[in-house]
């Protein structure tokens, strides 16, 4: 792995910590729910899953190889609807 792959991995995880710093500031405290769970509670498929990923209706934050979304981000959909 070079220098800069290895530094551009490293600003990743830095903005994702930030990211995640920031929510259990504002908020006190942060549920992240697994690709499963959130499936189960919208009633969707894998795949309608991950077009909305995709089109960016839902965030994923991907942590240590795994996919999760937050709780509070899914209210704030769930309320839109």
């Amino acid at each position: 792995m070079g220098h800069k792959s290895t530094f551009r991995i490293l600003k990743e995880i830095e903005s994702k910590v930030d990211a995640i710093s920031e929510h259990l500031e504002s908020s006190g405290k942060l549920e992240l729910l697994t690709r499963k769970e959130v499936m189960k509670i919208l009633s969707i498929t894998p795949a309608t899953l991950n077009r909305w990923s995709k089109k960016g209706t839902l965030k994923p934050y991907g942590i240590c190889g795994r996919v999760y979304y937050k709780s509070s981000e899914l209210n704030t959909i769930l309320k839109e609807i």
